[in-house]
């Protein structure tokens, strides 16, 4: 009869064990799409996640992507561990993740979609690799805190010029990034500005927009309620602040 009970007990313990594996397998944070033979696209699911050390490979599927609002609306986010087999961030993919301080981008990413970051209110800092040779527009918008913006020495696609991400080859600003206040100005030379790419940037009060600016995209911007441009008389912007009703003074050229 103790022989029996032994036994019993035993095989109660191993069944906890299996259930309690399962359980946990149940609990993960992350789901996936399955986007080929062997990849797959991830997305969070537990939106009190603290700490994402990202997986390489679930269920034999690499995960080659985090999927559009993959961590979005993740406040209590404080740290992201990107794995190498990632090449593209979609869109929104970590954004209003109120408390991630600092992130990098593993080499490998080539591609980082529209407003990605957006809304990381407290992030101070990015690190952006070589690889990546496509970024979306508006993708700092309201990171308030953001002060470096590191890209790697040897990408030949973007820059930093000072609170500008710029398209190197087009001279076209992406994204602002940071608080600006008061007055700023763009470089001379930037061609374009991208869609929402000034968004919500409330304190800049005054921006000089210079004449070889020939393009400015539908709500660059937008929720910039205390903006006056400072444009060359008949050049692209001055015609632009004109056709959409934005305040605008003259200066000479």
């Amino acid at each position: 009869m103790k022989k029996l009970l032994v036994m019993l007990l035993a095989l109660l313990l191993a069944c906890g064990t299996i259930l309690a594996g399962a359980a946990a397998e149940e609990q993960s944070p992350y789901t996936y799409t399955v986007k080929s033979a062997h990849t797959a696209e991830l997305r969070c699911v537990d939106e009190n996640i603290e700490t994402a050390i990202i997986p390489a490979q679930i269920d034999g599927y690499w995960i080659t992507s985090l999927a559009e609002d993959a961590f979005w609306n993740c406040v209590n986010l404080k740290k992201v561990v990107i794995p190498f087999t990632v090449k593209e961030l979609g869109v929104c993919a970590i954004a209003g993740c109120y408390r991630l301080k600092d992130l990098t981008i593993p080499h490998g990413v080539t591609t980082i979609k529209g407003q990605a970051f957006m809304l990381n209110v407290d992030m101070r800092s990015i690190s952006i690799p070589s690889t990546v040779r496509k970024i979306g527009d508006g993708v700092f918008n309201y990171c308030d805190q953001l002060k470096y913006v590191h890209i790697s020495r040897g990408n030949n696609y973007y820059e930093v010029k000072g609170k500008l991400l710029i398209e190197k080859k087009t001279k076209r600003i992406v994204s602002s990034f940071g608080t600006i206040n008061g007055e700023y100005t763009i470089p001379h030379g930037i061609k374009e500005i991208a869609s929402v790419a000034f968004q919500g940037q409330n304190g800049m009060t005054v921006l000089t927009i210079p004449s070889t600016v020939k393009k400015i995209e539908n709500m660059a911007f937008v929720n910039c309620d205390n903006l006056t441009c400072k444009v060359t008389f008949g050049s692209y912007a001055h015609k632009y602040c004109k056709d959409n009703n934005i305040p605008y003074t003259i200066v000479k050229k």
